[in-house]
C-alpha cells in the first residue's frame, strides 16, 4: 500500500503560511506603534524647554522701563 504523502505537505505548507503571515501581522502593528513615537520625538514642540533664565536679559528688559 502507498502511502499518502500529499497531506504531509499541505500540512507543511499551511504552517509556514501560518507563521508567515504571523509574522507580518506582527511586523505590521509594531510599524503601527512606533510611527506616531517617533514623529512625536522629532517633533520641536516635544523638546524640553531651557528653564535658566539669563540675568542680562532680565536687565536688559528692566532697563527699557
Amino acid at each position: 500500500m502507498k502511502k499518502n504523502s500529499i497531506s504531509f505537505y499541505v500540512l507543511i505548507i499551511s504552517i509556514m503560511t501560518f507563521i508567515t503571515l504571523f509574522a507580518i501581522v506582527v511586523t505590521n502593528s509594531y510599524n503601527n506603534l512606533m510611527t506616531p513615537v517617533n514623529s512625536a520625538q522629532s517633533n520641536s514642540l516635544g523638546k524640553p524647554i531651557d528653564l535658566d533664565l539669563k540675568l542680562n536679559v532680565i536687565d536688559v528688559i528692566e532697563s527699557r522701563k
